[in-house]
């Protein structure tokens, strides 16, 4: 149960609390979809863990955690999605 908080319920928090805050913070440009960079960095992570998996014994334990790693990015997109959400809505 725990794993599953770290790796889905913590990128979706700090993804939503960074979008929010650049939201805030800065009006235009490209540097206020920074957040973006948390399911990018996820996704690289779990495309990385499912090339370099060995078929050993444990083998299929590599895809179980490229699965939970792009879990964690589409929790991070979420995160990100649920900031600009509440950001049109507070806007108006």
């Amino acid at each position: 149960m725990k794993y599953i908080l770290v790796y889905l319920a913590v990128p979706a928090a700090a993804a939503f609390l960074v979008q929010s805050i650049l939201c805030r913070k800065i009006k235009k440009g490209l540097l206020r979809y920074g957040a973006l960079l948390f399911p990018v960095i996820y996704s690289g992570v779990g495309g990385i863990t499912l090339l370099t998996q060995s078929d050993g014994m444990f083998g299929g334990l590599g895809v179980i955690a490229a699965v939970l790693w792009f879990a964690g990015a589409c929790c991070a997109a979420l995160g990100c999605g649920m900031a600009w959400l509440l950001f049109a809505i507070r806007k108006r």
